[in-house]
């Protein structure tokens, strides 16, 4: 499993089998990916 699916599951609660939550989990991975600088550090620290 990838650590950032990890990271984002367990807080969260999310099921990553299940189609719903594994769509919310993807889609939270890109935005927070997306939120990147341009020099590379993501905005979560």
């Amino acid at each position: 499993m990838d650590d950032r699916l990890a990271e984002l599951t367990e807080p969260t609660g999310l099921d990553p089998s299940s189609p719903r939550d594994a769509a919310l989990a993807i889609a939270a991975l890109l935005l927070r990916d997306s939120a990147a600088g341009a020099d590379g550090v993501s905005a979560a620290g």
